[in-house]
């Protein structure tokens, strides 16, 4: 990773501020594609899961089957310590929900998207979990946009890590703390070369915490 400027992180006091060379675009990412729909730039990502999304899911789902395995051994079974000899759909219900959530989990993260949208007067992340589930963080474009990495509150073992942070007219919108690092490096370089806006200065840090300021 190429440092360019650095500036104090108001959540844990490091100097890490780094803006990706433009050259990263040359090789292209396989997590991402792409293409320009009228004036925009329209930006697939698909981090996935890695490694441990799919362990989590494997282990869920063994989970589901041996607790489906348990429920077809007899008409009874135990709930917070109470045994239940005649069973109905909601006893059912709840024995599998454990297993269940845990599933959703793996499948969410194996199935999680990220749409960039780029655009002379807005720039919007939107964040797909499941179909039709999603979350959407939108940055007005006034003057300059830069794109650069900073820690922005995600922690890894309890260690800051950097998100995805795109800055203009002052405020600025972050995403992708939980991404791999040429993942995150990739996308902010694209977004520099859509705006040309590698030279433009980073948006001041503001340490809410001290009203006086």
């Amino acid at each position: 990773m190429h440092l360019d400027e650095a500036a104090a992180c108001p959540w844990c006091g490091a100097v890490t501020v780094s803006v990706p060379r433009p050259d990263l675009l040359a090789a292209g990412h396989p997590k991402v594609k792409a293409e320009s729909v009228g004036e925009a730039a329209v930006v697939e990502v698909r981090p996935g899961g890695g490694l441990f999304a799919w362990i989590w899911l494997s282990v869920s789902l063994l989970m589901l089957v041996i607790f489906g395995v348990v429920l077809t051994a007899g008409p009874e079974m135990r709930v917070n310590g109470r045994l239940i000899r005649d069973p109905g759909p909601w006893h059912y219900a709840a024995f599998l929900s454990l297993p269940a959530l845990f599933t959703l989990a793996g499948l969410m993260m194996l199935n999680v998207r990220r749409r960039l949208t780029l655009t002379a007067s807005f720039v919007e992340s939107r964040l797909r979990t499941l179909p039709g589930v999603g979350w959407t963080s939108r940055l007005a474009v006034h003057g300059a946009v830069r794109a650069f990495l900073a820690p922005r509150g995600g922690k890894v073992n309890g260690r800051p890590v950097d998100a995805v942070v795109v800055s203009s007219g002052g405020e600025e919108v972050s995403f992708g703390s939980f991404m791999d690092d040429d993942l995150k490096a990739y996308l902010a370089a694209l977004i520099n070369d859509y705006y040309g806006g590698a030279e433009a200065a980073p948006a001041p840090f503001i340490d809410t915490a001290d009203p006086g300021r």
